[in-house]
């Protein structure tokens, strides 16, 4: 997390893989970074498989709740 992050109420970071925010972002309340899903396919879903894959927020940056 970079240097003067605003993060507001209830938001919650899935970490499987990385997060990284950079500096002077604001995030609203109620918003959800994910770095980890599951296969679209049923059949990779019940062998277990994860897709887990970096997020990457520059600088600067608004996320807005919807």
């Amino acid at each position: 997390m970079g240097e003067k992050v605003y993060v507001n109420f209830n938001c919650t970071f899935v970490d499987d893989a990385q997060i990284y925010i950079g500096d002077g972002t604001m995030i609203a309340p109620n918003v959800t970074i994910i770095a980890a899903s599951h296969p679209v396919s049923p059949t990779l879903r019940a062998e277990g498989y994860g897709c887990n894959r970096p997020v990457h927020i520059g600088k600067n940056v608004w996320l807005a709740a919807t």
